[in-house]
């Protein structure tokens, strides 16, 4: 990110436009690539049971931030502003950074276990409702095009909802059998290759489809790593999965040279010269701790999860109903530890973990923001402020975890 301002517009543009967006071009296709791959490595078996949980959380962090942003900047900090710059501002925080996400998960070794599932569908959740957010935001900036407000809401959520549901009918009856029987006829030298090919083609269709569908290609990416890593369940223990192939030919590029791109990318885009006069600083950074706050607030559902979790449990249906008279009173050494509810202590490391993975909002956050300034919702002021915010959350959050 300090790369990008330094040789991007913000400082010396020293980078002609033409480098500039082929590197937001490149910055991108980094981008699909880290959500392809939180989507390969996504523990399947802790997705669905824990889908409920990701939900509440992915919701959480969508509604406190709007409603924080509207107290904030027509209460406080800009009572002249209207509820729509507000709303824009608080839609830009309302997204949680993918390809950050991704890139902590995997760093911390979260990838595995139930939390990163909850972590990755919940940010991705995020997002989708932040490109919606983005597409109500830039129509209400355009009041010529009012009249179709209904459509263009709804078209990225029917569209996203269609692509999941046709995506499981495709992987269970189509690609596992088709793709488990070519890769067995294959030598064994040239399954890495033919795996290369189905990752390739796969997730450039699915990005294809989710564009010309109106949902995000983020999504397409993410719904491919599904796909694969469903189908790799169902290949024989002999051949490779599409789990090592991408960690053995598309990791080495993604980590070294793609990955560095796309944060440098998001460099391009803060305008750190008039970020620093003194009256937008502590607005900037009063915001960003507000900010804070509002995706730490979703970790209030870990403890939660777990009681719930904890209540359906056969001894905890059994503790609640009353015991014969004859039968002994069970000693604590008989307790199994399954059974034994967690202690809200042993909860602090996986509930603070989930509150600071969710406070980066970086690529998804800047977009809204600037999409939100072109259409004339946020004034230069407010824009710079919402900047800080999702820059210092950018980075505190990863920090954290």
């Amino acid at each position: 990110m300090f790369v990008g301002m330094v040789f991007g517009p913000p400082l010396t543009a020293i980078l002609d436009t033409s480098w500039l967006s082929a590197i937001n071009v490149l910055g991108y296709v980094g981008l699909c690539a880290m959500v392809l791959e939180g989507g390969l490595n996504t523990p399947l078996g802790h997705a669905l049971p824990s889908l409920p949980l990701s939900i509440c959380v992915a919701i959480t962090g969508i509604t406190f931030p709007i409603c924080i942003s509207l107290l904030y900047f027509n209460l406080f900090l800009h009572p002249s502003s209207t509820l729509l710059d507000s709303f824009a501002a608080g839609a830009a925080l309302s997204s949680t950074s993918l390809g950050t996400t991704f890139a902590v998960i995997g760093g911390s070794g979260l990838a595995k276990g139930k939390l990163g599932a909850v972590l990755m569908t919940a940010a991705m959740a995020d997002d989708v409702v932040g490109l919606v957010l983005l597409k109500v935001v830039v129509v209400l900036g355009q009041s010529d095009h009012s009249h179709s407000i209904g459509w263009i809401v709804a078209r990225p959520i029917v569209a996203s909802v269609g692509l999941i549901f046709i995506s499981w009918i495709l992987a269970r009856w189509v690609l596992k059998p088709t793709i488990a029987k070519i890769s067995g006829w294959m030598p064994e030298d040239r399954r890495h290759e033919f795996n290369f090919i189905v990752i390739v083609l796969t997730t450039t269709g699915y990005i294809a489809v989710a564009s010309l569908a109106g949902t995000s290609v983020l999504l397409g990416a993410f719904i491919s790593g599904i796909v694969l890593a469903s189908i790799s369940q169902s290949l024989p223990p002999s051949l490779p999965s599409f789990q090592s192939t991408f960690a053995l030919l598309i990791s080495p590029l993604l980590s070294t040279f793609l990955q560095p791109v796309f944060f440098a990318s998001i460099g391009f885009a803060i305008p750190v010269r008039r970020m620093f006069e003194g009256r937008l600083v502590w607005r900037g950074l009063v915001y960003a701790l507000l900010m804070m706050v509002a995706k730490m607030v979703t970790g209030v559902w870990v403890p939660i999860g777990e009681a719930l979790d904890n209540s359906n449990t056969p001894a905890a249906i059994s503790a609640a109903q009353p015991s014969p008279p004859q039968s002994p009173s069970p000693s604590p050494q008989s307790s199994s530890p399954s059974q034994t509810p967690e202690p809200p202590s042993s909860l602090l490391i996986p509930s603070t973990l989930l509150s600071l993975a969710m406070v980066a909002r970086g690529e998804i956050g800047l977009l809204i923001a600037q999409l939100s300034r072109s259409a004339s919702l946020l004034d230069e002021d407010l824009f710079l402020i919402s900047v800080w915010a999702i820059v210092v959350c950018t980075i505190v959050g990863p920090v954290g975890v």
